[in-house]
């Protein structure tokens, strides 16, 4: 069991873990810790969103939207090609 130091105010006390944490954490169930500045968990990277790694996650969405657009171009293009092979 983990003791608590009658120092610290409770605020700061995680009730899920009963560790010590920041004044602007949160604790995310999934992965059971008490993470800085929580979002969310995504379960998509099976991970908690926080200080850490949150610019990660925009780059992850930014290289998607990519992703996406490239592909949908490359899709019109070839149904171009395909309509203009079809009425040739």
């Amino acid at each position: 069991q983990k003791l608590i130091q009658e120092e610290y105010h409770l605020d700061y006390v995680c009730v899920y873990c009963e560790n010590l944490r920041p004044e602007n954490a949160d604790h995310c169930n999934f992965c059971n810790k008490c993470v800085q500045k929580f979002d969310h968990h995504c379960v998509f990277v099976n991970n908690f969103l926080g200080y850490k790694n949150h610019k990660w996650f925009i780059l992850l969405l930014a290289s998607f939207i990519i992703y996406l657009i490239v592909l949908l171009i490359h899709s019109v293009l070839a149904l171009i090609a395909i309509s203009v092979d079809f009425n040739a």
